[in-house]
């Protein structure tokens, strides 16, 4: 690879840390909608597993529909700000799955 210049560095996961998974997926959930998802709003439904009724809409739409990375992203961001474990914090997308019935359930199970 490096012989043909495309040599790249090794992966590093402090570069997807500067990329602000939570305001990634908050924005990508609040594509559809007149109300916008705050960051905050996200990073209490991913501590708590549960969502207030007004956002349920939006989290529906990120769980079903946004791109896995930015999911991840918001996982792991959550989990680093309040302590938690990722695990944790997985159960918390699963419980928020199947509360709102997304249809791609399986995958955060």
């Amino acid at each position: 690879m490096a012989v043909l210049g495309l040599d790249s560095p090794k992966p590093d996961t402090q570069a997807r840390r500067k990329k602000r998974g939570l305001w990634m997926a908050a924005k990508t959930a609040s594509v559809s909608y007149a109300r916008e998802l705050a960051p905050e709003a996200l990073e209490q439904a991913l501590a708590s597993g549960e969502v207030p009724a007004s956002f349920a809409p939006h989290l529906t739409h990120l769980l079903d529909e946004a791109p896995v990375p930015i999911v991840v992203m918001a996982v792991e961001e959550e989990a680093s700000r309040a302590h938690l474990p990722p695990r944790q914090v997985w159960r918390n997308v699963a419980k928020l799955a199947e509360t709102l019935s997304v249809h791609r359930r399986a995958l955060w199970a």
